[in-house]
């Protein structure tokens, strides 16, 4: 059993570190914030929100536990450092251009079946990579039977896709077999 004092002590010193991580601002009526400084960028406000300050242009340091390295202009965000330790709350950044991200782009190195993809929309996709993409920015969408062929035709020259398809009965394979085999009879005439 802990003695009551421990616990006393425990409970004191628990309260003291959780509020040390707290930011604590004093009333702004009691802030003398000097005049306005003049600013290459915007002027915002400061943390407590009291005092004008310079917001921070392109490479300036941002950032760090609440935004005590600064704000960024407008049209630029605070770009955190990814080797720091820690949560990006503590984190410092630079500020850069805010470039726009496409939200449902794969990124570069993602891995992508080469062969079409038809959609429930008509649409040819020229591979999974772009019928994925497709398919965040249309949730209704799924993959369709190319009725020209073409996905049977991408699959052609690939044996150990075929032999998978025809294993497991799926009804592409089932769909796409007779022009596999006269597209192999082609191939031995």
């Amino acid at each position: 059993m802990v003695p009551k004092s421990v616990a006393v002590a425990l409970s004191i010193l628990l309260t003291m570190v959780d509020r040390s991580l707290a930011l604590s601002c004093i009333p702004c009526s009691e802030v003398d914030c000097g005049p306005t400084p003049t600013c290459s960028y915007e002027v915002t406000k400061s943390i407590c929100g009291c005092c004008n300050v310079c917001a921070k242009g392109p490479g300036e340091e941002c950032g760090g536990p609440w935004g005590l390295s600064g704000t960024c202009s407008l049209g630029l965000e605070c770009q955190l450092d990814p080797n720091m330790p820690g949560s990006d709350f503590n984190k410092d950044g630079i500020c850069v251009e805010n470039v726009q991200r496409d939200p449902c782009a794969l990124p570069p190195e993602t891995f992508c079946t080469k062969a079409v993809v038809c959609g429930s929309d008509g649409i040819t996709y020229s591979n999974g990579c772009t019928f994925i993409e497709a398919k965040c920015r249309n949730p209704e969408l799924k993959q369709a039977y190319c009725a020209n062929g073409l996905d049977c035709m991408a699959l052609a020259g690939n044996p150990v896709a075929q032999i998978y398809l025809l294993l497991g009965g799926s009804q592409m394979a089932q769909r796409c077999f007779p022009l596999w085999q006269s597209t192999l009879k082609m191939l031995e005439a």
